[in-house]
C-alpha cells in the first residue's frame, strides 16, 4: 500500500481524552468537577455509553445534562441520540461548542501542565508517532481543533507537523471518498466509518470507549497492538532513503 494515506482520529485512537472531556464538560455544566479516576463507577459507565454516540465536542455537554436529569436511559441507540440533538437545535449545540472551547482555552492558558496531563496517550502511541512523524502519508483527522491536538502531541514529545492535523467538518469516510485516493481511516466512532467504500478501508479502533453493537457492525476492527504494527509495517515498505524519524528515548 505504498500510495495509501493513513487518517487517524485523535480522541479515542491516539489520545485517551476521557479525563479531559469529563473535566471540561462538568466544569461547563456544574462549575466544578470530580476527577475521572475518583468518579463513581456507575457514572463512568453511563457517560461512556453515550460517549460512543458523540461526533463533536459540544455534544459532551448534552451527556452531562441528560445524566443530571436522569434522562440518559432514554437514549438507546444512535437514532435516539440524533433525534435528541435535533430537538436541541444547531444554535444550542453551537453555544455549547463555544463554551467548551472557552473553558479549554482558559485552562490551557492558566494551567497548561494540568490541562495537558488530562490528555494521556494510549500505550506506545508517542513512540509510534515519533517514528513516522516525517511521513506525509499519515494525517491526524479529528473534530478537535488542530492547535489543541498539536499542544498535546508536543507534550508527549512528538513534533507532528501542523499541516498534517486536519479538522474534520463532516462525515469522515464520505470526505475521504471524495478525495478519490487510497486511504485507511482508523476511528473509534462507528458512525464516522462506512462499509461501502471504493477507495479505502475503514477500521474501528477497539481500544477506545466503544459499544458491543459497534463491534458487530464494523467490517474491519483492530486492537491497539495490531494497529501500530500495521501502520509501521506499511510505512516501512515505502521508507525513504535514511528512513523516517527514529523513536525518541
Amino acid at each position: 500500500m505504498a500510495d495509501t494515506k493513513w487518517y487517524l482520529d485523535f480522541d479515542g485512537v491516539l489520545c485517551d481524552s476521557i479525563p479531559e472531556i469529563w473535566a471540561v464538560s462538568n466544569t461547563a455544566i456544574h462549575g466544578h468537577y470530580v476527577p475521572w479516576n475518583d468518579t463513581d463507577t456507575d457514572l463512568q459507565k453511563r457517560f461512556l455509553r453515550l460517549r460512543a454516540f458523540v461526533r463533536r465536542g459540544a455534544e459532551y455537554l448534552s451527556i452531562i445534562r441528560l445524566m443530571q436529569n436522569h434522562a440518559d436511559t432514554e437514549i438507546v441507540d444512535f437514532s435516539d441520540w440524533e433525534n435528541y440533538l435535533q430537538r436541541l437545535g444547531p444554535e444550542a449545540i453551537e453555544r455549547d461548542h463555544e463554551t467548551l472551547y472557552a473553558i479549554r482555552r482558559q485552562w490551557l492558558e492558566d494551567d497548561p501542565s494540568g490541562w495537558l496531563s488530562l490528555n494521556p496517550p494510549y500505550p506506545g502511541i508517542p513512540q509510534t508517532l515519533s517514528r513516522i512523524q516525517d511521513s506525509p502519508r499519515v494525517i491526524v483527522l479529528s473534530t478537535k481543533k488542530p492547535d489543541y491536538i498539536q499542544a498535546i502531541l508536543q507534550s508527549w514529545g512528538v513534533a507532528w507537523p501542523r499541516d498534517r492535523i486536519w479538522e474534520a467538518k463532516g462525515h469522515k469516510a464520505q470526505f475521504l471518498e471524495s478525495l478519490r485516493e487510497p486511504y485507511v481511516l482508523v476511528d473509534d466512532q462507528i458512525e464516522q466509518l462506512s462499509d461501502a467504500t471504493k477507495y479505502g478501508r475503514c477500521v474501528l479502533a477497539l481500544w477506545g470507549p466503544i459499544t458491543p453493537s459497534a463491534i458487530e457492525r464494523a467490517e474491519h476492527r483492530w486492537g491497539l497492538e495490531e494497529f501500530q504494527a500495521r501502520l509501521i509495517n506499511d510505512l516501512a515498505t515505502a521508507c525513504p532513503p535514511g528512513g523516517y524519524s527514529s523513536p525518541r528515548e
